[in-house]
């Protein structure tokens, strides 16, 4: 994945932060694509994978996943998917809902 050489977590926390919008990061095939969505929304084409999301918020609470989330990583059939907080919180989670890890990227 070219993209995810020198991308971070940090990075899709510095640009929710400075933009207020949501972003994500996919995989199509063996590229890895940004994707930029709306303020608490964040639509990615079918037939690619979500690799790490973004949500708003000041604390990792923010960083818990929605029903949706939870929901779209199971009917994908990823093992798991991560978001992280404008303020560098990062959490993976399941599409059972099971929360994995969560930390501090920034």
């Amino acid at each position: 994945m070219k993209v995810a050489e020198n991308f971070s977590l940090k990075t899709m926390a510095e640009l929710q932060e400075a933009t207020g919008v949501e972003f994500g990061l996919i995989k199509r095939g063996e590229d890895a694509i940004l994707i930029r969505g709306e303020i608490g929304q964040l639509r990615f084409p079918r037939g690619s994978q979500m690799l790490v999301h973004t949500h708003p918020g000041p604390n990792m609470f923010s960083a818990r996943p929605s029903g949706i989330d939870i929901s779209g990583v199971a009917r994908r059939g990823e093992s798991s998917s991560i978001i992280v907080t404008e303020k560098g919180w990062a959490l993976e989670y399941t599409g059972e809902g099971e929360l994995l890890r969560l930390w501090k990227v920034k």
